[in-house]
């Protein structure tokens, strides 16, 4: 009886092993799915593929770009260092990634130009670990995974308040409520990353489902597949708009209002983390283009008419994350200020019309802001 089970099995599993070789093949050759810039990832579900170059012409950027062996953006990283260098692992979303700039006009590439013109002892290294629709929790899981081997001497956490709070909540188990997500729920998985890395039929037929809505919605709720910015969005009503911009809303109660914590939960757990490894956290908190520019911020209201029958408050979730920030301990530096008085000034914006990224001078900004911040750090070091 046994071996006759064993033998139904080995059959069964043959005559799919075939079956997916047959559909395989026929995706490659009728369907092939095009090369990416992103790749599946085990621990922090995308990351770039590796030794890629691609070059964007926007407004009045050139934007090089470049991947290295590691799959982030520049040149490749050493495990050793020399004994005056001071390594900066820089993690972050989009923002921190820069791909809108090139590689480098990022301010993790002119924050290690600027602070090594100051022909200190020291000689400052920057690592960008940034990737593209990080949240909180990706990001930790770049700290310990990818980061943490190379011995930074200082971590810069990158938070943007345009989309990483919803970026957390992508995360919530519906069943089990908000208080289950945590940095390990956040692996997609080494037989994933397997299949979509090396086989076309998966990511195709993923694809075809997930137009599907109905039964995208169901697998993503389950967490089957990821989730996207627009898993929340209420597609019933007439008037509406991505319910990312709820973050900003202070007349009525939305999916952010209890849901803030989750942030400072990784904040929290980040800071114990580098706190047991013996290395400084520096957070720099970028805000979203709405709250600085007055321009931008009417735009959106008249791109999404609902939005002007609510009120809002744009420096709504600036105030809770810096409020754990200090109950944290963990030293931080504040952009708003920095863009506001330039606003106000009569100064150039610092983001695209476009887009919602930085503009090279967004970039520079930032990297001054960090650059003062952290040459105080090193000139201990010095001594």
């Amino acid at each position: 009886m046994f071996r006759n089970l064993l033998k139904s099995m080995l059959v069964l599993f043959s005559t799919l092993f075939v079956l997916f070789g047959v559909v395989e093949i026929a995706v490659r050759i009728f369907a092939p799915q095009s090369g990416r810039t992103f790749v599946a990832d085990p621990f922090i579900r995308t990351i770039h593929e590796k030794n890629v170059s691609v070059r964007q012409e926007r407004e009045d950027v050139v934007a090089l770009s470049k991947t290295n062996k590691q799959g982030f953006m520049g040149d490749d990283f050493v495990v050793g260092k020399e004994e005056n260098a001071f390594r900066i692992a820089v993690i972050g979303d989009s923002f921190t990634e820069a791909f809108e700039v090139g590689t480098n006009n990022s301010f993790t590439a002119l924050l290690e130009k600027g602070l090594n013109e100051k022909n200190g002892l020291l000689s400052y290294e920057t690592y960008n670990f940034g990737i593209s629709g990080a949240g909180s929790t990706h990001e930790l899981l770049a700290y310990e995974h990818y980061a943490k081997p190379y011995n930074p001497d200082m971590v810069i956490w990158q938070i943007y308040l345009g989309n990483d709070l919803s970026d957390d909540l992508l995360l919530i188990d519906e069943v089990k409520g908000a208080e289950s997500p945590n940095a390990t729920e956040a692996r997609t998985g080494y037989l994933r990353a397997f299949f979509s890395n090396n086989f076309h039929s998966p990511r195709f037929f993923l694809r075809k489902i997930e137009k599907i809505k109905a039964i995208y919605s169901l697998l993503a709720r389950y967490n089957i597949v990821s989730r996207n910015q627009h898993f929340y969005d209420n597609q019933d009503k007439q008037n509406t708009y991505p319910f990312i911009y709820d973050i900003f809303n202070s007349g009525e109660k939305t999916i952010f209002t209890d849901n803030l914590s989750l942030t400072c939960k990784f904040a929290k757990e980040f800071k114990e983390k580098t706190f047991r490894d013996g290395i400084p956290l520096l957070v720099v908190l970028i805000p979203a283009k709405y709250q600085v520019l007055e321009e931008d911020w009417g735009k959106l209201l008249s791109k999404f008419p609902g939005m002007q029958e609510k009120t809002w408050d744009r420096l709504q979730p600036l105030m809770p994350i810096k409020e754990c920030l200090g109950e944290q301990k963990i030293d931080y530096i504040d952009m708003y200020p920095i863009f506001e008085k330039i606003v106000k000034d009569g100064g150039e914006r610092m983001y695209f019309v476009t887009d919602d990224h930085f503009n090279v001078f967004g970039h520079q900004l930032t990297a001054e802001a960090l650059k003062a911040k952290i040459s105080g750090a090193g000139s201990e070091r010095d001594k």
